[in-house]
């Protein structure tokens, strides 16, 4: 089963690299041109003058670079968000031996191992996925020689830590859910960011025009909501670092939060599996 696992998760990060890659492979192809004006190529221009308007394009665009400052903290929170979407698309691995338990459950190992086996490799996986996305984030300013204009900040691990915390929280939460699920889980996973999106959205609901027991439910369900908590996380990282210190400190309650959920999700998914009748 293991190995199973394995080559779901190197198909799954092989996909999802190789569609991140290839928005990055655009943007560096298009760069050149980003900052070269319509009259300044002609049409039917030479291989020469194409080349020197791209590298035009390049230094125009590490000039203006060098005039600017991007905190890491910044790319930190969009690969923490790629990895947000991957943990969505891992979350119907424990449910898809569903179709063949009767071989699952005959083998000579515990369900309780084979449920952890698959959570621990979709988790490096979601790991990995962030990783890569980290990297393919810094490839255009390598390209533009913009890699020292990157700063490092001392919250960017706090955004590492607080944004995985909300992937593994989503991916617990769709995994519990669906665990008995014999088919359709995939559209759970797709209603999963329509339900928590609408979720969040309600938590202003004013109580005066609204019944208080609703709202109070509202609010409730929301301390379980993970697209709360990456509202939260995309503000702080948004902040300047002189104003994210309080921000981390507001955020240190929520942050262990997601994690707790997420730990008591996986728990619960490795309990349904457990009393699974085949």
């Amino acid at each position: 089963m293991i190995y199973f696992d394995y080559l779901r998760a190197r198909k799954a990060l092989t996909v999802f690299a190789s569609i991140l890659g290839g928005f990055v492979l655009v943007t560096i192809v298009s760069m050149p041109f980003s900052h070269v004006a319509p009259h300044d190529v002609e049409i039917g221009v030479s291989t020469q003058a194409l080349a020197a308007h791209s590298f035009g394009g390049f230094a125009r665009l590490h000039q203006l670079g060098q005039s600017v400052s991007f905190p890491f903290r910044l790319f930190c929170l969009v690969a923490v968000v790629m990895a947000v979407l991957f943990a969505t698309g891992c979350a119907t691995s424990v449910s898809r031996a569903n179709s063949h338990l009767h071989f699952t459950f005959t083998k000579p190992i515990s369900r309780e191992r084979l449920t952890l086996t698959t959570i621990a490799v979709d988790a490096l996986s979601i790991v990995g996925a962030f990783c890569v996305a980290l990297v393919l984030l810094l490839v255009p300013f390598a390209v533009l020689g913009l890699l020292d204009r990157i700063v490092f900040d001392p919250y960017a691990a706090y955004v590492v830590i607080f944004g995985l915390g909300v992937a593994f929280m989503w991916y617990g939460l769709l995994q519990a859910a669906t665990t008995r699920m014999r088919g359709g889980a995939g559209v759970v996973l797709g209603l999963s960011w329509a339900v928590f999106i609408t979720l969040a959205s309600l938590d202003k609901l004013d109580a005066r025009y609204v019944p208080e027991p609703i709202v109070a439910l509202i609010h409730a369900l929301n301390v379980i909501n993970p697209f709360t908590y990456l509202k939260m996380l995309v503000e702080f990282g948004a902040v300047s670092v002189k104003d994210a210190g309080p921000y981390a400190g507001a955020f240190s309650t929520s942050m262990a939060v997601t994690w707790l959920v997420s730990l008591v999700a996986l728990a619960l998914c490795v309990t349904i599996r457990k009393r699974m009748e085949v």
